[in-house]
């Protein structure tokens, strides 16, 4: 599992994000599978 540090930027698009619940949920799924070290389903 890698760790996972938050840029500013990162910071500035979960605020965006926070009255969009799709775009959230999405997100957090994308950073989830790059923690766990799983392959992108664009590269499979």
């Amino acid at each position: 599992m890698k760790n996972i540090r938050y840029t500013s930027q990162y910071k500035k698009d979960l605020k965006r994000f926070l009255n969009h619940p799709k775009k959230l949920k999405a997100l957090q799924e994308v950073i989830d599978k790059l923690r766990n070290e799983e392959v992108s389903p664009c590269y499979n």
